[in-house]
This record gives C-alpha cells, structure tokens and sequence, in this order.
C-alpha cells in the first residue's frame, strides 16, 4: 500500500484539488499519497456559518485509518470554533450518520435527502 500522510492546505492545495479558487475561507488539511492530494477537510466559514466538510478523491479511499485522523483533526477544529458548525451527512455513504455521530456531532435537522448535524458547542 502506498504511504499516506496529513498535513495543513496551504490555497495552493485548494486550487490544485478543486481546480478552482474557493468562494469560502478555510481551515484544512490536506490528505496526501506519495505526493498527490486526494483529499480535503476541515472547516469553511462562508460569511455567516461555519461548515465542517471533507472531499475525497477515489484513492484516498485505500487509507481509511488516515481519513479517521483527519476526520478527528476536523472534530478538534470544530470544537475550538468560535460559534457553531454544522456539516451533513452525505446520503452516498452509508456510514457517514455514524462516523459524525462518533466524532461527536449531534444530529440537528434536515436539508433535503441530507441529515444535518451541530457540533455541541
């Protein structure tokens, strides 16, 4: 298997992942494998909310122990927020409900097929 590491996105990252400069300010890391960014988490302010996300490439799915770590890293940011953060589960994973539940997110409402959840702060 091919080694994984994490580290903080620089917007050099974001531009290299998305393609495309992002419309929020962000605090990230970036999940790299043997130099190339496969995936993406951390918190999003937009102007008026904080948003918990993580974006993955289809390669980033090899390395599930370092997707943990980095959903972790993205509990802690969540929880020195100063305000609250929300994030959803997406509906194309399964698990997805249960590890936001695990890393500490409460369940809050929906937003369509999406269930949202608050971090308790």
């Amino acid at each position: 298997m091919r080694k994984s590491s994490l580290r903080p996105a620089t917007l050099a990252d974001v531009m290299r992942f998305y393609g495309e400069p992002q419309q929020v300010t962000l605090q990230a890391v970036v999940m790299e494998v043997e130099g190339e960014i496969v995936g993406i988490g951390g918190l999003a302010y937009d102007g008026d909310k904080l948003r918990a996300f993580g974006d993955l490439k289809p390669a980033a799915f090899e390395h599930k122990h370092t997707i943990a770590r980095a959903a972790r890293m993205t509990a802690g940011m969540a929880g020195r927020a100063c305000g609250p953060v929300f994030t959803a589960a997406d509906p194309q994973y399964a698990e997805s409900p249960k590890l936001l539940r695990r890393l500490g997110f409460k369940p809050f409402g929906h937003d369509g097929d999406k269930e949202v959840f608050k971090w308790p702060n």
